[in-house]
């Protein structure tokens, strides 16, 4: 679980899954972002997912222990009445995710990281709305079977995450289904492909980061901008491509078929990729024998912080179902074949 602004178990289970001379070389910041630099100074790029999901955060507590929920990023409420919903404890002592200004790689953080731990989460339930007319909830309020000043004595206080159970299931063969797959996709993809890079074989800088804050104003990847973005030359957004490739979507528009592929983000609300960086990943892809859909889509990912200085953002992604809602729809293929697809390019020279 890791609502924007609490990511610290994922960042845990992110540093604890790397191979050990990657998680030697990880500097976690003072935001919380995980940053692995690796290979000589020249052409340096940025391959970046985020550790967040959305959600919930407390807002205020009724005499009667109702809390008021603020939302954060973009769940869709509609889909979590009814649920099960968990208030999360954060650790004791964690990266501030919020008010570092992410210029911070003190040794500390990242030693933190590896140790942090919290109270189980109180389970309760999430209310429906009072108007059954309404197309989505006014609010969103959540009951814990508790008054306000118990839920106190229990530490409860503004600004907690909330969030909902979560668990991952196979459909058939190749499909699979959680919540929370953006971004849990993106950073299994980095964290997969980065166990197949011997970084002495590196002819350009490669950074691999694991961000915070992506749903809430990529507030993570504009500090990291900050410091590494003017020598960027391209970064790489490795985040969800929402498809229409559902059953009672349109065709027409963002629409990439789950198992055909990773996808190429080439069109999105903050911009597009230029055609010759788009022929790059086209051609990592070729070279390496590995399917590619291109597709343009709504939204926004980390990179546009890079863009500003300069630097060309593209996402790199996968197909999926209903983002943002209790079951998320991925095809394992395309998580498989994105993994290669960022060693490719991170392998790559210029032709």
């Amino acid at each position: 679980y890791g609502v924007s602004g609490h990511e610290w178990s994922v960042r845990r289970q992110v540093l604890e899954a790397l191979p050990d001379w990657a998680r030697d070389r990880a500097m976690v910041d003072d935001l919380g972002n995980i940053v692995i630099e690796m290979g000589p100074e020249n052409d340096t790029t940025v391959f970046m997912a985020h550790m967040d999901e959305v959600g919930y955060e407390v807002s205020e507590i009724d005499a009667e222990g109702i809390v008021t929920l603020e939302r954060i990023g973009g769940p869709v409420s509609s889909a979590w009445e009814g649920q099960t919903a968990l208030l999360h404890f954060d650790p004791i002592e964690s990266p501030n995710t919020r008010n570092g200004t992410g210029t911070d790689y003190s040794p500390k953080w990242k030693t933190q990281s590896l140790s942090a731990s919290a109270d189980p989460p109180i389970k309760g339930i999430f209310l429906t709305r009072d108007d059954p007319e309404q197309k989505n909830p006014d609010e969103m309020r959540v009951w814990f079977g508790l008054d306000r000043s118990n839920l106190r004595g229990l530490g409860v206080r503004k600004g907690m995450a909330v969030s909902s159970y979560k668990q991952a299931l196979r459909m058939g063969s190749t499909k699979f289904v959680a919540r929370s797959l953006d971004d849990r996709a993106g950073s299994t993809a980095l964290l997969m492909a980065i166990s197949k890079i011997n970084p002495q074989a590196l002819t350009k800088k490669i950074y691999f980061v694991w961000s915070v804050h992506e749903e809430s104003g990529h507030l993570g990847a504009l500090a990291l901008s900050k410091i590494i973005a003017l020598g960027t030359k391209r970064i790489y957004s490795v985040d969800t491509f929402v498809s229409s490739d559902t059953p009672l979507e349109s065709p027409h528009f963002a629409y990439t078929v789950l198992g055909k592929g990773p996808v190429l983000r080439a069109i999105e609300n903050s911009g597009a990729s230029p055609f010759a960086e788009r022929n790059f990943v086209i051609d990592a892809a070729n070279k390496a024998g590995l399917p590619l859909q291109v597709g343009l889509t709504q939204g926004s990912t980390d990179g546009v912080d890079f863009a500003f200085w300069g630097a060309p953002n593209q996402g790199l992604s996968w197909p999926g179902r209903y983002s943002h809602s209790p079951g998320e729809v991925l095809d394992l293929r395309d998580l498989d074949n994105l993994s290669k697809l960022v060693v490719a390019i991170a392998l790559s020279e210029e032709s």
